[in-house]
């Protein structure tokens, strides 16, 4: 019986998947409702419409991201009211469960959303319906295709108003168009806390490793322009928050969990071709040679041409440039040396390294002592990173932060500048990342407890070419400030073009200087006071009664603390001095 139920589930599977009957719903894990509203959407004629009770995760969930991709795109979808099952509309099913009541038609160009209902007469609550276009869909979450989730009107629009301001961080490739990724940002996660395990230092073991060592940061170590939030005590085990003098003392460095090798951490962070990387990883020293001849040969191919230097990029790839077994006259090159080209393309060596190289690699000997160097100076100095594990009620949901060069776990993923963009562009990316704008769209995109990278690349990130000099002159030196206050952050100043002492560790200041950042960034998403008065506090721009939050987390603990939405006040102020030109 077993064996017949299991027999008939996979065929069923199977059919859904290969008989081409439904393209849409029937891939990754298959669901039956999924199938069923696919069905529904393709049934109907030009003027008929069809309703459906469904899991709301018909518009959420990756496994149905292509359908509803499809039904956004092509102007099918005109409704979508999502309820949580809190107030039991369904009595025997779960409280938590979310369902959805869908509208599927043809030639519709603007689709009718809410969600987080209980009843069925909040729908006539204009407050918290909300319409999105098909362009609209595809401007907010153009990679995932699925649908942007908002308590209420107000939150929809003025996400919409961001998203028009900026871009997101990066588009990924479609059938129409190649990858569109303005900073030029590789994401990482540098060390699994499980699976590299075996790599981890103690305290005492990191004193007698016979190789360099470097601290393993952790996600809970970093706050805002603060890499000095927490520490571990010398037992490794137990963690605390790093006190106020601590703070101020520029020579005082948070104790980590654990340390690793330094030449772990150059491998996941160096700009090297991969073929050089896994060679080094494997203490491969002949794949190594020729992985760099590869390289070198690349580098020869882009600045001199193959006609220049035929012989010798031919000496470094044992073979000829020219494709073999095709056409007498053809000049199209071999896969090797397309190959060498690509490398060379994406990881350019510098002048002054390919005659390094050359001297190495003809030499025949220090081929690993001359390796390390090569890779250390092609490193970064500093890492950018976010939390991974965040909450849309926390008090802050991105919290983001420049540390120095050295391990870290998968719990804070980093962004490499992989493109080399100025440094002081890279510190306005950092303001952007913590501002309250930016925190306000990302809440409204995190649903659950992880801020994944399929998320912050469709957050909305000002580009490169949206900082003109008085923009950087703002920005900069305020983010070079709160940062740079120890002295292991020496080199992220000196990419600043800063070299006096470090900044002192004071709250008030920070705390200004943050609000007047905030402030700034709102400008540049083009808000309007009222706005960025509702981002701060709904209640306070469209009543007490509206059925939205956004900081209440904050808001409260600055009544307990202070008596007063400290920050709100203190930004608003930030806003009118820059409205009047007495904030430069």
């Amino acid at each position: 019986q077993f064996q017949l139920a299991k027999q008939s589930a996979e065929g069923s599977s199977a059919f859904a998947r290969l008989s081409g009957r439904f393209p849409l719903c029937g891939r990754g894990d298959v669901n039956l409702y999924a199938l069923f509203a696919e069905h529904f959407a393709k049934v109907i004629n030009a003027r008929g419409r069809s309703g459906v009770i469904v899991p709301t995760g018909i518009a959420t969930d990756d496994s149905t991201k292509f359908f509803f991709g499809w039904l956004a795109q092509e102007n099918r979808l005109a409704s979508l009211f999502d309820f949580e099952n809190r107030e039991a509309i369904f009595k025997s099913v779960h409280r938590s469960y979310k369902f959805c009541l869908l509208t599927i038609g043809s030639d519709i160009p603007l689709a009718k959303l809410t969600f987080f209902a209980t009843q069925p007469h909040q729908l006539a609550d204009a407050r918290r319906c909300f319409s999105l276009t098909g362009e609209e869909f595809a401007r907010i979450n153009p990679n995932t295709l699925t649908c942007p989730v908002f308590r209420s009107q107000k939150d929809a629009e003025l996400t919409k108003k961001i998203y028009r301001a900026a871009p997101v961080l990066i588009r990924e490739s479609s059938e129409n168009s190649g990858e569109i990724n303005p900073w030029g940002i590789k994401f990482a996660r540098l060390f699994d806390m499980s699976t590299d395990s075996d790599l981890f230092l103690n305290h005492e073991q990191s004193k007698t490793f016979p190789q360099g060592t470097l601290p393993l940061y952790e996600a809970k170590m970093v706050h805002h322009y603060d890499h000095r939030w927490a520490t571990y005590e010398n037992d490794g085990e137990t963690s605390r928050d790093c006190n106020l003098l601590e703070k101020q003392n520029p020579a005082y460095q948070s104790l980590p969990r654990y340390w690793v090798p330094e030449n772990e951490v150059t491998l996941r962070t160096t700009k090297a071709p991969k073929a050089v990387l896994d060679a080094a990883k494997k203490n491969d020293e002949l794949s190594l040679t020729d992985s760099l001849k590869q390289w070198l040969a690349g580098y020869l191919i882009e600045t001199t041409g193959i006609s220049s230097s035929k012989d010798l990029i031919e000496k470094l790839l044992g073979q000829t440039i020219q494709q073999t077994g095709g056409d007498l006259f053809s000049n199209d090159i071999s896969p090797l040396c397309q190959q060498a080209q690509a490398m060379q393309q994406t990881y350019p060596l510098t002048g002054v390294e390919a005659d390094q190289l050359a001297t190495v690699l003809e030499k025949q000997h220090d081929l690993w002592s001359s390796l390390w160097p090569l890779l250390e100076a092609r490193r970064p100095k500093y890492l950018l990173g976010w939390r991974d594990i965040c909450r849309a009620t926390d008090e802050r949901t991105v919290i983001a932060g420049v540390i120095p060069l050295c391990g870290v776990g998968n719990n804070m993923p980093v962004m490499l500048n992989n493109a080399g963009l100025d440094p002081q562009l890279w510190a306005c990316l950092l303001g952007n990342l913590i501002s309250l704008p930016f925190d306000f769209v990302a809440r409204h995109k995190v649903g659950g407890t992880h801020l994944n990278f399929f998320i912050i690349k469709q957050l909305p990130v000002l580009g490169p070419t949206q900082y003109d000099k008085p923009a950087i002159d703002f920005i900069v030196p305020r983010v070079l400030e709160l940062t740079y206050t120890a002295n292991d952050l020496q080199p992220f100043a000196e990419d600043l073009g800063y070299h006096g002492d470090t900044f002192p560790f004071n709250p008030e200041r920070r705390h200004q200087l943050k609000c007047e950042l905030d402030a700034y960034y709102a400008k540049l998403y083009c808000l309007t006071r009222d706005e960025f008065r509702y981002i701060f506090d709904p209640t306070d721009v469209m009543g007490e009664d509206y059925p939205s939050e956004t900081f209440r987390v904050l808001k409260n603990k600055e009544l307990r603390e202070f008596d007063e939405f400290r920050t709100q006040r203190l930004v608003l102020e930030a806003w009118d001095k820059l409205e009047a030109g007495d904030l430069k």
